[in-house]
Parts: C-alpha cells; sequence; structure tokens
C-alpha cells in the first residue's frame, strides 16, 4: 500500500497474532487480526475478561512484539523498529492510556502533562497544560500530587497526558472504567473534540454498552479473533 494510503488510516492491523507461552503450553490470545481505524473514528472494543484486549493494546502501541503479523501505525510498520523507534514512534504519534494510569508520583497533575511532551520533543506553554487540563474537567487540580487526587481524578489526568503530544492514535484501556457517569461524559466529550478537531484515531478498550453504543463503531474480541459487535 503507498504512503498516502497508509496515511488515511493511522492505524491498520494485518495478520495479527500472538500467543503466551508457559513451560509446555501456549495460549493463543490474538489470532490473525486486520484492522483499519480512520481518521476521525472512535471504535469500541468489547469482550469478555482475558478475551485479549489489554495485550491488543500493547501490542498496537508496541509494549509487546506480535507473534506474526505487522501493525502500522502513520504508515511506520511497529514490528520492524527498535525498541527506542518504537519508544519514539509511541512518544510522538500515540497516546496511551492504561488501567493503572502510569502517573510520576513526586510530580503535579500539570508537571506530568508537561513531561510527556518534553519527552516528545515538543515544547508547550503552562497556559496549554492547563487547557489540557480543563479539557478534562481537572484545571483545578493542576497542582496537585497524585497521592491528593482520586483514582478517576487520576485516569483524567491520564487522558490529559495522552492527548498532549497531539497524537495520530489513542489507545485507551478502560479509560472510563473509574468514573461515575457524569464524569465519563466528560472525558468521553473530551476525546470526542479530539477527533473532531484532530482527525484523531481512538480504539477505546470498554465493558460498559453505554459507551461503546457511543462510538463510530463497535468491535468484539472473541477466542482471539476480532467481529463485528451486534
Amino acid at each position: 500500500m503507498s504512503q498516502p494510503q497508509a496515511a488515511a488510516n493511522p492505524l491498520r492491523l494485518r495478520g495479527v497474532s500472538k500467543a503466551y507461552r508457559t513451560t509446555g503450553e501456549t495460549t493463543p490470545v490474538l489470532r490473525d487480526l486486520d484492522l483499519d481505524l480512520r481518521r476521525g473514528e472512535i471504535a469500541c472494543l468489547v469482550g469478555a475478561s482475558g478475551s485479549g484486549k489489554s495485550t491488543l493494546i500493547s501490542v498496537i502501541a508496541g509494549l509487546l512484539r506480535p507473534d506474526s503479523g505487522s501493525v502500522f501505525i502513520d504508515g511506520n510498520d511497529v514490528s520492524d523498529l527498535s525498541d527506542s523507534q518504537r519508544a519514539h514512534l509511541r512518544a510522538t504519534k500515540v497516546g496511551l492510556v492504561l488501567q493503572s494510569g502510569n502517573l510520576v508520583p513526586f510530580l503535579t497533575a500539570a508537571e506530568n502533562v508537561a513531561l510527556v511532551t518534553r519527552l516528545a520533543g515538543i515544547e508547550v506553554s503552562s497556559a496549554h497544560v492547563v487547557s489540557l487540563l480543563e479539557q478534562v474537567g481537572l484545571a483545578d487540580r493542576a497542582d496537585h500530587l497524585p497521592r491528593r487526587l482520586s483514582g478517576g481524578e487520576a485516569q483524567r489526568v491520564a487522558l490529559a497526558i495522552a492527548l498532549a503530544n497531539a497524537p495520530d492514535v489513542l489507545l485507551a484501556d478502560e479509560a472510563v472504567g473509574q468514573l461515575d457517569s457524569s464524569t465519563a461524559k466528560v472525558v468521553l466529550g473530551a476525546i470526542e473534540r479530539a477527533c473532531e478537531e484532530r482527525g484523531l484515531a481512538v480504539l477505546l478498550v470498554t465493558h460498559s454498552d453505554e459507551i461503546a453504543a457511543l462510538g463510530s463503531r463497535t468491535l468484539r474480541l472473541d477466542n482471539g479473533r476480532l467481529q463485528i459487535a451486534a
């Protein structure tokens, strides 16, 4: 596929498989997956606990290597990159929200957001950092350390961090799982605005059918394969 076509779909998976191996046993998790995620699209990924949703997010982000197949982000085959190249691609092209949040405990919310931009080689103003926190309803928590934030607030800071480097692809693993319904709407609204304003492509893992219904389409991971959810 030519580069212009690849750029039209910032995320593409072709024949991606992944298995976990222990002594004398192999457990397939992802089986020959194909996926195209378009700009401005929110695809919601559902599936039973243990179905491989988090594994898929990690493979796409380059945190895990697939056993076979290719993951293309903005036309770059992640599988062919070195560890340092994958880290750079992740820092500049991918926004990643994991269930654990991953905030630096001795930095304030604002400092956590600013850190990721510096790692990506992007200089932003303090006003821009506050605006990112404002998008997720946390401008008044900018100077708070993570220990002073609730679990839901920490998760919203993690989303602001994921949006800070103006990524092409946002991978969110249960980004609103710890939030009440009103706060979840704030976060989903921020994701929707990013899609509309930046042409962001989003893969959102959720266990909630209500949240999944808000996406452009819903995908189900079942027995290691992707299906269009009914």
